[in-house]
């Protein structure tokens, strides 16, 4: 900054102050009207005058406001005081007619004057309060309903007077039912932390997303930061990030577990298992782990495992994609109308094959699976499943197809399933002699290798002996088809997250793992444990290994973390509890896509504060623990008593 530029900044701020001088030279000479020549003068120094005009249309108006707020102020106050002198009229004549024999022998008879019944009228009456009707189960109930403070007026109005209410005494306006909600937000978001005092361990969820901006044009990261453990399932908050790097998620998750006081209770993390998460050096797991100060359990999340396998497998039967769109789906999707549902094929199983196929079939018809509560898309993978396995359903909910872009990855087997059955419908849908072939052996696969394994993926307890029978039957999947064999063993050798020494011992509170194979766990309990290696041993993995192979010493540091007390190698009633414990534990993401979902819903409706839209979240959520959608009408008020 040099003395000349100071001298010209000081110069322009000097002449930024006056007016930019239009007026003839002569002005001053020119204009004859004194008034005007003093206006000219003032506007070229320090201004006082100004010109303006009276708006008269905004007085009229303002004027016509005030009568209206007079002539209902003086109707509230003449139907106040008709009310009250009826009142008092009423209680004259009961008091009269009840002390009616009384007063024939008494000497001072109750004779109420005109102005005492005067005196009452005039008094004010109690002006009800928006508190009444604004509860917080009303609040919440508007919140949850995405209904706008505009809309929740034209609501409130007759609901208040179907409840015998006037609605003219209420101020039912926009602002106020704004600010009654926003003061419910926080009231319950105060009262959810007050109370979320969870006493066991807890596995901490996220997922990032990209999604549209809550004010303005753009988009933006957001990561769902959930916890979840035995009776745990909360949401802490989706926060923006600057950008979707591992370490603005890690200081995401850590800031989040760290507010609401839970830092000590977590135990592990569940997470997908893309690069930005699960870097060895400078990953999201990684950087949370040093924030904490020590180790966690990594439950990498077993469905998004088996996404890449399926992604995998569709590649290797159809080749690379030209575009985002999968081209024989879109060809299919329009003739759906037109297919006959009743006419379908199965698919063919070899007689080396049955073994496979009534396990599959016993599995996915077990009440176990059916009180899973599935998502719809499971639930019609399900379906079809058995369908083209040659078993019918007891129920068939034919859907028509939808997404056909290779992000909506469970499409792929749905559509291909839907494919390989109307196969023989050639007059609506004709496939091409290798687009058969391609459909033929992804179905195969998917129906006999996948989707039992993508149903057990959610019992932790099935982690370990599921990843490790998954890969030996990949291995004798060979005789029927090489190429899928070897792509899959190879994605599963990659992710070999829970034949790990850390996470092995989820099996032994395992059904379907035999007594031998615990047997052989809990021998392995004494051995020495290598290098820490959360990934998995993939070297280990082979056709005669058995999960004892993967224990040591550093299996039990699982139960310690998940307090399992030690004896429950040897008390029944402790390996119940630890049981209980093991199948409360999330190995899958799904509850952190629950959290994506409900802010996608909510991202730009009802508020667009950031930290308003938090509290949105937080309200959402324990309306609908409190009252959830299937409850039926007493439930719902038994539920909002206790909520």
């Amino acid at each position: 900054m040099s003395a000349s530029q100071q001298q010209r900044e000081s110069q322009y701020q000097q002449d930024i102050e006056h007016v930019f001088d239009i007026a003839h030279a002569e002005a001053m000479t020119m204009i004859k009207i004194p008034e005007d020549r003093q206006f000219l003068n003032d506007q070229r120094h320090e201004r006082k005058m100004y010109m303006s005009v009276e708006d008269k249309e905004l007085v009229q108006k303002q004027e016509r406001a005030k009568r209206r707020r007079t002539a209902e102020e003086d109707r509230r106050k003449k139907a106040a005081a008709t009310s009250a002198l009826e009142t008092v009229s009423a209680n004259v004549v009961d008091i009269t007619s009840d002390s009616s024999c009384e007063s024939e022998n008494s000497e001072d008879n109750f004779e109420p004057s005109q102005k005492s019944l005067t005196s009452a009228a005039k008094e004010p009456t109690m002006k009800p309060e928006t508190s009444h009707l604004f509860t917080k189960h009303v609040t919440s109930a508007l919140d949850r309903n995405k209904i706008s403070d505009r809309e929740a007026v034209r609501l409130m109005v007759p609901l208040a007077a179907a409840m015998g209410h006037d609605p003219s005494s209420f101020p039912l306006s926009r602002s106020t039912i704004r600010r009654k909600r926003m003061k419910g937000r926080v009231e319950q978001d105060e009262a959810v932390r007050a109370e979320f005092h969870p006493e066991c361990s807890l596995v901490v969820h996220w997922d990032g997303k990209i999604l549209p901006e809550i004010v303005g044009a753009g988009h933006v990261d957001r990561l769902p930061v959930l916890v979840s453990g035995e009776g745990v399932d909360k949401l802490l908050g989706v926060p923006k990030l600057p950008a979707g790097t591992a370490k603005y998620a890690a200081n995401a998750v850590f800031s989040m577990i760290e507010r609401w006081n839970i830092t000590d209770k977590v135990q592990a993390m569940s997470f997908d298992t893309t690069a930005v998460n699960t870097g060895q050096k400078n990953g999201a797991c990684v950087q949370l782990e040093c924030m904490l100060g020590r180790d966690l359990m990594w439950l990498a999340c077993r469905h998004h495992v088996l996404e890449v396998m399926l992604a995998k497998v569709f590649s290797l039967c159809f080749g690379p994609s030209s575009g985002p769109d999968i081209a024989i789906f879109k060809r299919f999707k329009p003739t759906w109308n037109a297919i006959v549902h009743d006419n379908y094929q199965v698919l063919e199983v070899k007689p080396a094959e049955k073994e496979l196929r009534e396990t599959t079939v016993a599995f996915l018809n077990d009440p176990k699976v059916k009180d899973l509560q599935l998502r719809d898309d499971y639930q019609e993978l399900v379906e079809l499943t058995l369908l083209v396995l040659g078993q019918t359903p007891q129920e068939i909910h034919w859907r028509a197809p939808g997404a056909i872009h290779h992000a909506r990855w469970m499409a792929k087997l749905l559509y291909a399933i839907k494919i390989y059955l109307f196969r023989g419908q050639t007059d609506v849908f004709k496939l091409t002699k290798k687009e058969e072939t391609a459909i033929e052996h992804f179905v195969h696969f998917g129906a006999m290798l996948y989707t039992m394994p993508w149903m057990k993926a959610t019992m932790a307890a099935e982690a370990p002996g599921g990843d490790l029978q998954m890969w030996k039957d990949l291995e004798k999947y060979q005789v029927f088809d090489q190429q899928i064999s070897v792509a899959g063993r190879k994605v599963l050798e990659q992710h070999s997250w829970y034949l790990s020494d850390e996470l092995v011992g989820l099996a032994l509170f395992s059904d379907h793992v035999s007594v031998e194979e615990k047997a052989k766990i809990v021998t392995g309990l004494s051995k020495e444990p290598g290098d820490r290696n959360v990934r998995g041993n993939a070297t280990r993995i082979s056709s005669q290994a058995s999960l004892g192979d993967f224990a040591s010493r550093r299996t039990m540091e699982l139960f310690s973390r998940l307090q399992i007390p030690d004896t429950f190698l040897a008390h029944d009633e402790a390996y119940q509890r630890g049981r209980e414990r093991i199948k409360a534990l999330h190995v899958v993401n799904d509850t952190a896509e629950r959290g994506v979902k409900l802010f996608e819903e909510y991202n730009q409706i009802i508020t667009r504060d950031e930290e308003e839209k938090q509290l949105l979240l937080q309200v959402v959520e324990a309306n609908r623990k409190a009252i959830p959608t299937e409850t039926t009408k007493k439930a719902a008020v038994a539920a909002v008593s206790d909520y």
